[in-house]
């Protein structure tokens, strides 16, 4: 009888990302649990267990399986390792945290959410914020002092450290609380009844994206689009155009901008990129339309999110066109 050999932890891992990559995230947990049973070091599997835990909604482990991420990028873990400064774990403290900005945008708009809970627990918090941001954090965190990551950190001023994503897990916090409520804040904007759209995401995941062309029923609906759309090509300011849709993305510099411009929506229609979690985390009514399997963020809930609830999810197929989520987008807008 040939003798067959038990998977390795990195085949139990490639395995659970197929399951991942098909949307089934249970299965995929199971895999990575096998894994880790394995080589019970082995950060690709934790990282990977995070993502499919993040999924099913279980954010307290989830956040603590998401430690490991730190572990995968070369940057942290050499930034980590040499900070001289002790890496905060959650206590109390009179004196200033330094919390470090890390991932794309969209993450940390995510996240910024943790920040007034940390500042709670310590004397003073200093935050490196990337200059896209800064505007619109002076805004919503006055009490927050923002550094700029390209000028050299004076060390001496705090006393502990954290990255932004890890906030959650040093302060013990599980899925009931999550910090749901409005959090980012820029001076109040009379309401229009307008509809803001947003069809590109940036180049991280293509299979994000529609084309501007797929949200005509907004317009053949009769609502009156307003794009926020960053950067649009000289032929989609064409399409605007046809429709006698107002295009604002273009005038934006920040974050700051854009959120002013949100604000006076009475709805934005978006694909998942970071206007998204602006819009969520301003309190704007957002229909986000997702191209399945999507990002582990969006959970398993049909319409809901667990992060943002002013947002309606619509999800498709990858074989799917974006007809379909458009059109129920445009019923529920009065289209």
């Amino acid at each position: 009888m040939p003798i067959v050999s038990e998977p390795s932890a990195e085949q139990l891992t490639d395995r659970g990302n197929e399951r991942a990559a098909a949307g089934d995230h249970a299965g995929a947990a199971v895999l990575y649990l096998e894994a880790l049973a394995r080589d019970p070091d082995f950060a690709v599997a934790h990282n990977n267990y995070a993502l499919s835990l993040t999924a099913l909604g279980r954010l307290r482990e989830a956040w603590a399986e998401g430690e490991w991420r730190l572990q995968l990028d070369p940057t942290q873990r050499e930034f980590i390792r040499n900070a001289p400064l002790p890496f905060w774990r959650g206590a109390a403290m009179e004196d200033e945290l330094l919390i470090l900005w890390e991932q794309a945008f969209g993450d940390m708009l995510q996240y910024l959410r943790f920040l007034p809970l940390a500042r709670e627990r310590a004397g003073a918090v200093g935050f490196l914020c990337p200059a896209p941001l800064r505007r619109l954090m002076a805004s919503s965190f006055p009490a927050v002092e923002l550094l700029a990551p390209e000028r050299p950190v004076t060390w001496s001023d705090y006393v502990a450290f954290a990255p932004l994503l890890s906030l959650p897990h040093v302060m013990g916090l599980d899925t009931p609380g999550l910090p749901r409520e409005p959090y980012l804040k820029v001076p109040v904007q009379a309401r229009s009844a307008k509809i803001g759209i947003v069809w590109r995401s940036s180049a991280f995941d293509p299979s994000r994206n529609c084309r501007l062309e797929d949200l005509r029923p907004l317009a053949d609906a009769g609502l009156e689009l307003v794009s926020v759309q960053y950067e649009p090509t000289p032929e989609e300011q064409a399409t605007l155009r046809a429709w006698r849709a107002e295009e604002r993305g273009s005038s934006f510099s920040d974050f700051y901008d854009t959120a002013l411009a949100l604000q006076s929506l009475r709805a934005l229609v978006t694909v998942d990129t970071s206007v998204a979690h602006l819009a969520g985390a301003l309190g704007t009514p957002t229909h986000l339309l997702l191209n399945e399997p999507a990002a582990v963020r969006w959970g398993m809930r049909a319409e809901e999110s667990l992060w943002y609830p002013s947002m309606r999810l619509h999800r498709k197929q990858q074989a799917q066109p974006w007809e379909g989520a458009v059109l129920r987008a445009a019923a529920l807008l009065g289209g």
